[in-house]
């Protein structure tokens, strides 16, 4: 509805305040959707699916990123803005339609027909995330990363004027390479026995990888080989794909249905905060000034990592993932 409607002032001189507002409607329907749809795969996957299936549904969703660009600029070339703007509304519409047909695996599983306000919900969200001390551990251990992240999500635009010397426009070949580790990382994620991907070490091995990819950056500056250049990133987004489809597996196969969707809410709530504050803090130490800031942000990473490993093998809370 939102994207029908603003198709309408196209040709107005309100179009600029309407597509800032139809922004504004669909980060909040998102902020909703998002944490919604992540703890519903629990009802409608079998556990021992789990992983592969995040693993499947991130490639797509990476492919289509990759395309979506391309089809976009197609697309207004060919039917305009307004028509664009009706394509959008259309494959909403065709979204929420497929939504409908969704079933769960058994009526039983999810169904809380305890009715608590919303301020009663929270708390009690918030409770349970306290008591459950290794989902309380993994919740911290992403908004640490997504800290670190923000300093890369910082660094990598500069590459255009780090890499100038070397390279043209590195930056949009950087992006280009982290989308293809991307659907790699989820590929091979797919191909691994769940009995590995299960474990918890397993988790904390791939975020320290996703540091030591960063860590290798800086080496552009002793090879003019493009290929070489960019394989850190891609390296970077294997590994950070493979932590992030294990983390929302994680969480979503050992959280209780009852609290699924407020802990996904926490843990999209505490990724928006940390990374505005990582970028701060990343602009105030300057580093997108040098090469080595991708070196700084990867052994932050490795660290933390590390940390997160020898907590979790002295922790008997997290045994049973180990």
């Amino acid at each position: 509805m939102v994207c029908f409607i603003a198709s309408f002032f196209v040709e107005s001189r309100l179009i600029a305040t309407v597509l800032i507002l139809a922004n504004a409607l669909l980060a909040l329907i998102f902020a909703f959707s998002s944490p919604t749809f992540k703890a519903i795969v629990r009802e409608m996957v079998l556990k021992e699916r789990i992983i592969s299936y995040n693993s499947i549904s991130n490639a797509g969703r990476e492919l289509i990123s990759m395309v979506g660009p391309l089809v976009g600029f197609f697309l207004l070339n060919a039917i305009g803005s307004r028509g664009a703007l009706l394509v959008n509304a259309i494959t909403f519409l065709i979204s929420a339609l497929a939504e409908c047909f969704l079933t769960k695996l058994d009526d039983n599983i999810g169904q809380n027909n305890k009715k608590e306000r919303l301020v009663v919900s929270i708390e009690n969200g918030l409770h349970y995330l306290w008591k459950e001390k290794s989902i309380l551990f993994l919740l911290l251990l992403s908004a640490l990363v997504n800290f670190f992240l923000a300093g890369y999500n910082l660094l990598l635009p500069y590459t255009d004027v780090l890499y100038e010397d070397i390279f043209k426009n590195f930056y949009s070949k950087a992006m280009v390479a982290e989308a293809i580790g991307a659907v790699l990382g989820s590929l091979v994620n797919s191909k691994l026995p769940v009995k590995i991907t299960k474990k918890y070490i397993t988790l904390i091995l791939f975020l320290g990888m996703t540091g030591g990819s960063l860590i290798l950056v800086p080496m552009v500056k002793y090879s003019k080989i493009m290929i070489i250049a960019l394989l850190p990133i891609v390296l970077f987004g294997i590994f950070l794909t493979m932590f992030n489809i294990n983390y929302m597996s994680f969480i979503q196969i050992n959280v209780d249905e009852e609290y699924l969707g407020r802990v996904f809410s926490v843990i999209f709530t505490v990724a928006v905060l940390f990374m505005p504050f990582g970028s701060w803090f990343f602009a105030l130490v300057n580093l997108a000034g040098s090469i080595n800031g991708f070196r700084c942000v990867g052994l932050g990473i490795v660290v933390l990592s590390a940390i997160a490993a020898a907590t979790t093998l002295m922790s008997k809370n997290m045994s049973k993932w180990r």
